[in-house]
Protein backbone atom coordinates (compact mmCIF):
# COMPACT_ATOMS: atom_id res chain seq x y z
CA UNK A 1 0.00 0.00 0.00
CA UNK A 2 3.24 2.29 0.43
CA UNK A 3 5.18 3.43 -2.97
CA UNK A 4 8.27 1.61 -3.55
CA UNK A 5 11.20 2.01 -6.35
CA UNK A 6 13.33 -0.38 -7.75
CA UNK A 7 17.24 0.17 -9.17
CA UNK A 8 18.80 -1.30 -11.83
CA UNK A 9 22.73 -2.26 -11.32
CA UNK A 10 23.26 1.10 -13.27
CA UNK A 11 21.44 3.10 -10.71
CA UNK A 12 18.51 3.91 -12.92
CA UNK A 13 15.17 3.36 -11.94
CA UNK A 14 13.76 -0.20 -13.10
CA UNK A 15 10.51 -0.23 -11.18
CA UNK A 16 8.52 2.97 -9.83
CA UNK A 17 4.73 2.09 -7.92
CA UNK A 18 3.54 4.94 -9.53
CA UNK A 19 4.74 4.35 -13.31
CA UNK A 20 5.42 0.88 -13.44
CA UNK A 21 8.28 -1.26 -14.89
CA UNK A 22 11.05 0.37 -17.19
CA UNK A 23 13.61 -0.86 -19.92
CA UNK A 24 16.35 1.34 -20.42
CA UNK A 25 19.04 1.47 -23.18
CA UNK A 26 22.28 2.76 -25.08
CA UNK A 27 22.81 3.93 -28.34
CA UNK A 28 19.34 2.27 -29.53
CA UNK A 29 18.12 2.43 -33.26
CA UNK A 30 15.36 4.45 -33.69
CA UNK A 31 12.76 3.02 -36.28
CA UNK A 32 11.53 4.50 -39.26
CA UNK A 33 8.12 5.56 -41.07
CA UNK A 34 7.41 7.66 -44.17
CA UNK A 35 6.01 10.66 -43.04
CA UNK A 36 4.44 13.45 -45.21
CA UNK A 37 3.87 16.26 -41.73
CA UNK A 38 0.41 15.14 -40.89
CA UNK A 39 -0.81 12.87 -38.31
CA UNK A 40 -3.90 11.37 -36.89
CA UNK A 41 -4.46 11.72 -33.10
CA UNK A 42 -6.76 9.86 -30.74
CA UNK A 43 -9.16 12.58 -28.86
CA UNK A 44 -9.98 11.44 -25.63
CA UNK A 45 -13.51 10.01 -25.23
CA UNK A 46 -12.78 8.31 -28.93
CA UNK A 47 -13.79 4.29 -28.96
CA UNK A 48 -11.52 1.56 -29.45
CA UNK A 49 -11.06 -2.18 -30.33
CA UNK A 50 -9.50 -3.49 -26.63
CA UNK A 51 -8.95 -6.72 -28.93
CA UNK A 52 -6.02 -4.95 -30.95
CA UNK A 53 -3.15 -2.65 -30.62
CA UNK A 54 -4.70 0.81 -29.58
CA UNK A 55 -2.04 4.12 -31.88
CA UNK A 56 -2.26 7.29 -29.97
CA UNK A 57 -1.26 8.74 -33.19
CA UNK A 58 -0.43 8.17 -36.78
CA UNK A 59 2.06 9.18 -38.44
CA UNK A 60 0.72 9.81 -42.19
CA UNK A 61 2.72 9.13 -45.46
CA UNK A 62 3.52 6.35 -47.83
CA UNK A 63 6.35 6.10 -50.61
CA UNK A 64 3.56 6.59 -53.16
CA UNK A 65 3.33 10.20 -51.28
CA UNK A 66 5.66 12.65 -53.11
CA UNK A 67 5.40 14.78 -49.82
CA UNK A 68 7.01 12.21 -47.31
CA UNK A 69 10.41 11.14 -46.32
CA UNK A 70 11.91 8.74 -44.00
CA UNK A 71 11.75 9.99 -40.74
CA UNK A 72 13.41 8.45 -37.40
CA UNK A 73 10.91 7.81 -34.85
CA UNK A 74 10.82 6.63 -31.11
CA UNK A 75 7.54 4.33 -30.41
CA UNK A 76 6.58 4.52 -26.78
CA UNK A 77 4.94 1.38 -26.11
CA UNK A 78 2.51 0.87 -22.92
CA UNK A 79 -0.06 -0.44 -21.36
CA UNK A 80 -2.58 2.18 -20.76
CA UNK A 81 -6.21 2.05 -18.86
CA UNK A 82 -9.39 2.28 -20.29
CA UNK A 83 -13.44 1.67 -19.43
CA UNK A 84 -13.88 -1.79 -20.56
CA UNK A 85 -17.76 -0.73 -20.91
CA UNK A 86 -17.90 2.41 -22.83
CA UNK A 87 -14.38 1.32 -24.41
CA UNK A 88 -12.61 4.51 -24.11
CA UNK A 89 -9.00 5.27 -22.78
CA UNK A 90 -9.49 6.54 -19.57
CA UNK A 91 -8.24 10.03 -18.30
CA UNK A 92 -6.90 9.35 -14.62
CA UNK A 93 -6.47 11.64 -11.85
CA UNK A 94 -2.88 11.14 -10.72
CA UNK A 95 -1.77 14.26 -8.64
CA UNK A 96 -2.97 14.48 -5.40
CA UNK A 97 -3.28 18.42 -4.05
CA UNK A 98 -4.97 17.00 -0.87
CA UNK A 99 -5.59 13.95 0.98
CA UNK A 100 -8.55 12.08 -0.34
CA UNK A 101 -8.99 13.55 -3.84
CA UNK A 102 -8.02 10.03 -5.54
CA UNK A 103 -5.02 11.08 -6.84
CA UNK A 104 -3.07 7.46 -8.00
CA UNK A 105 0.44 8.51 -7.06
CA UNK A 106 -0.98 9.17 -3.38
CA UNK A 107 -3.63 6.34 -2.96
CA UNK A 108 -2.46 3.68 -5.58
CA UNK A 109 -6.26 2.75 -6.30
CA UNK A 110 -7.14 3.07 -9.87
CA UNK A 111 -11.07 2.94 -9.68
CA UNK A 112 -11.14 6.07 -7.29
CA UNK A 113 -8.31 7.56 -9.89
CA UNK A 114 -10.44 6.65 -12.96
CA UNK A 115 -13.83 8.28 -11.84
CA UNK A 116 -11.97 11.28 -10.61
CA UNK A 117 -9.93 11.70 -13.50
CA UNK A 118 -13.06 11.49 -15.84
CA UNK A 119 -15.22 13.59 -13.95
CA UNK A 120 -12.65 16.22 -14.19
CA UNK A 121 -12.76 15.90 -18.08
CA UNK A 122 -16.60 15.46 -18.38
CA UNK A 123 -16.76 12.15 -19.66
CA UNK A 124 -19.14 9.05 -18.39
CA UNK A 125 -16.88 5.87 -16.62
CA UNK A 126 -18.62 3.05 -16.05
CA UNK A 127 -16.75 1.87 -12.79
CA UNK A 128 -15.46 -1.05 -14.89
CA UNK A 129 -11.95 -0.73 -15.67
CA UNK A 130 -9.02 -2.99 -17.91
CA UNK A 131 -5.62 -1.95 -19.54
CA UNK A 132 -4.60 -2.12 -23.28
CA UNK A 133 -1.73 -1.68 -25.17
CA UNK A 134 -1.35 1.47 -27.15
CA UNK A 135 1.49 2.91 -29.23
CA UNK A 136 2.80 6.74 -29.35
CA UNK A 137 5.35 7.50 -32.03
CA UNK A 138 7.92 10.42 -31.71
CA UNK A 139 9.63 11.83 -34.67
CA UNK A 140 13.13 12.30 -33.23
CA UNK A 141 13.75 16.23 -33.80
CA UNK A 142 16.72 16.78 -31.09
CA UNK A 143 19.45 14.23 -29.53
CA UNK A 144 20.77 13.82 -33.15
CA UNK A 145 24.06 12.56 -33.24
CA UNK A 146 26.64 14.90 -34.79
CA UNK A 147 28.53 14.11 -38.22
CA UNK A 148 31.13 12.46 -37.34
CA UNK A 149 28.63 9.66 -36.03
CA UNK A 150 26.80 9.51 -39.62
CA UNK A 151 25.80 5.73 -40.07
CA UNK A 152 27.26 3.62 -42.87
CA UNK A 153 25.76 2.80 -45.90
CA UNK A 154 25.45 -1.24 -44.61
CA UNK A 155 22.71 0.14 -42.20
CA UNK A 156 20.21 0.20 -44.25
CA UNK A 157 21.09 -1.63 -47.71
CA UNK A 158 21.51 -4.94 -46.02
CA UNK A 159 19.76 -7.81 -46.27
CA UNK A 160 20.47 -8.97 -42.65
CA UNK A 161 17.67 -6.64 -40.93
CA UNK A 162 19.13 -3.41 -41.39
CA UNK A 163 17.35 0.04 -40.29
CA UNK A 164 14.81 0.03 -43.52
CA UNK A 165 13.76 -3.67 -42.71
CA UNK A 166 9.98 -2.70 -42.13
CA UNK A 167 9.67 -0.05 -45.10
CA UNK A 168 8.28 -1.60 -47.74
CA UNK A 169 6.75 -0.69 -51.05
CA UNK A 170 9.33 -0.20 -53.00
CA UNK A 171 12.71 -1.46 -54.06
CA UNK A 172 15.79 -0.61 -51.77
CA UNK A 173 19.53 -2.02 -53.19
CA UNK A 174 21.35 -3.97 -51.49
CA UNK A 175 18.41 -4.77 -49.23
CA UNK A 176 15.43 -6.13 -51.58
CA UNK A 177 15.96 -8.92 -54.72
CA UNK A 178 14.71 -7.95 -58.37
CA UNK A 179 16.28 -10.51 -60.55
CA UNK A 180 15.65 -7.94 -64.15
CA UNK A 181 17.12 -5.02 -62.05
CA UNK A 182 19.98 -7.39 -60.26
CA UNK A 183 20.12 -8.87 -63.74
CA UNK A 184 21.21 -5.42 -65.48
CA UNK A 185 23.04 -4.72 -63.02
CA UNK A 186 25.41 -8.23 -63.09
CA UNK A 187 25.28 -7.18 -67.22
CA UNK A 188 26.84 -3.70 -66.65
CA UNK A 189 29.33 -5.00 -64.74
CA UNK A 190 30.30 -7.50 -66.73
CA UNK A 191 30.55 -4.39 -69.71
CA UNK A 192 32.25 -2.67 -67.59
CA UNK A 193 34.71 -5.41 -66.81
CA UNK A 194 35.02 -6.44 -70.33
CA UNK A 195 36.02 -2.37 -71.50
CA UNK A 196 38.13 -2.44 -69.49
CA UNK A 197 40.28 -5.48 -70.60
CA UNK A 198 39.78 -4.18 -73.62
CA UNK A 199 40.96 -1.10 -73.39
CA UNK A 200 43.98 -2.27 -71.30
CA UNK A 201 44.76 -5.04 -73.62
CA UNK A 202 44.78 -1.91 -76.74
CA UNK A 203 47.38 -0.13 -74.93
CA UNK A 204 49.51 -2.98 -74.22
CA UNK A 205 49.32 -4.33 -77.95
CA UNK A 206 49.87 -0.41 -78.49
CA UNK A 207 53.03 0.02 -76.36
CA UNK A 208 54.36 -3.12 -77.43
CA UNK A 209 53.83 -2.24 -81.48
CA UNK A 210 55.80 1.10 -80.90
CA UNK A 211 58.80 -0.50 -79.08
CA UNK A 212 59.02 -2.98 -81.80
CA UNK A 213 58.92 -0.37 -84.70
CA UNK A 214 61.22 2.12 -83.23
Amino acid sequence: GKPYEEKAPDGTDSYMSIKGSFLWGKNLKPEYVWFNGNAKHYILGDKIDPSGLVQINTLLGSYDDEDSKIVPVKVHRANQIYDTEHLTLIQPKTFSSKPGDGGYWKEFDWNKAAAEGMKAVNLPYSGKYGFVRTEMTWPINHMVGTKDKTVACGECHTRDNGRMAKLQGFYMPGRDRNEPIEGLGRLLLLATLLGAFAHGGSRLVAGWRNRRDA
